[in-house]
């Protein structure tokens, strides 16, 4: 009843989490997105989201099922910048399902997702760069490797040279 009267009463529905993420996916995603992330997204869904997932009722869906799958694909090998990605697209589809009123509030907010750890980058040294010129030297790159070991400039940037 409190519900109803704050007006944050959800009537309760049939649809899976993987019939939403498919309805999700073509509805709100086909067209917005480039093709390869398109495609990068079904392959997530459909591969790794979907069984595990899939045929929970989407009202029942809990943050702990949602911890509880980020930590299975991390114990089975896959990045943890595979498993941010994950998170990700089962954020977007749960905001949605939340813009519509489908949910009264998006679980996935309440999951602690693996952070990605950059690598500490370590330069070349000088004779190791000297080196790599040495053995690059005949390549139709050349010019580009010295531009970009001399520069600093950025792969896009560098790219835009070429």
């Amino acid at each position: 009843m409190q519900e109803i009267r704050n007006g944050t009463y959800v009537e309760p529905i049939q649809t899976t989490f993987g019939e939403w993420l498919d309805k999700w996916l073509t509805s709100y995603k086909r067209g917005q997105l480039k093709p390869s992330t398109y495609e990068s997204y079904e392959t997530l869904i459909n591969c790794h989201i979907k069984p595990a997932l899939g045929k929970t009722p989407l009202v029942k869906l809990q943050a702990n099922m949602l911890q509880s799958f980020y930590n299975k694909k991390l114990e089975s090998g896959l990045s943890t910048r595979r498993v941010r990605y994950l998170h990700s697209v089962i954020h977007q589809a749960l905001q949605q399902a939340v813009k519509e009123g489908l949910l009264t509030r998006n679980v996935a907010d309440a999951t602690s997702p693996p952070t990605v750890k950059s690598k500490e980058m370590r330069p070349l040294t000088e004779e190791e760069l000297l080196k790599f010129f040495e053995v690059a030297k005949d390549d139709w790159l050349f010019a580009a490797f010295v531009v970009a070991a001399t520069t600093g400039l950025r792969r896009g940037k560098l790219l835009g040279l070429c």
